[in-house]
C-alpha cells in the first residue's frame, strides 16, 4: 500500500522509536500493551501519539505518588474494551 499516493499515511503495523531498547521495550510492557505510535517518524508531519492499554505495574501501591513531566502537552484519554458500551470503564 505504500506505493499508492496515500499509502504513506496508512500505518498497518505498531512501530515505536528507534531510540527505545528492546530492554526499554520489555520493561514497558510489563504494565502497559502499546496499541499505537505515531510521530514524524512513522508519518512525515505527525504529532506524536502514544496509545496503551495501562495496567498497574507489579509492586504499585495505590496511594503511591509517581510525578513526571513531559516537554510538550499531553493528553489523557479513557475508553472500555466493551464495544457496546466504550465508555464504561468496569471500574471506580
Amino acid at each position: 500500500m505504500e506505493n499508492t499516493q496515500y499509502g504513506k499515511y496508512i500505518v498497518t503495523s505498531l512501530k515505536t522509536p528507534a531510540h527505545f531498547t528492546p530492554e526499554f521495550n520489555a520493561g514497558y510492557a510489563l504494565w502497559a500493551n502499546r496499541i499505537l505510535w505515531m510521530d514524524n517518524n512513522v508519518v512525515e508531519g505527525a504529532f506524536q501519539i502514544n496509545c496503551s492499554w495501562y495496567m498497574r505495574p507489579p509492586g504499585f501501591k495505590t496511594n503511591e505518588a509517581r510525578a513526571h513531566t513531559h516537554d510538550a502537552d499531553e493528553i489523557i484519554g479513557f475508553f472500555g474494551n466493551n464495544p457496546d458500551d466504550r465508555y464504561n470503564l468496569g471500574a471506580e
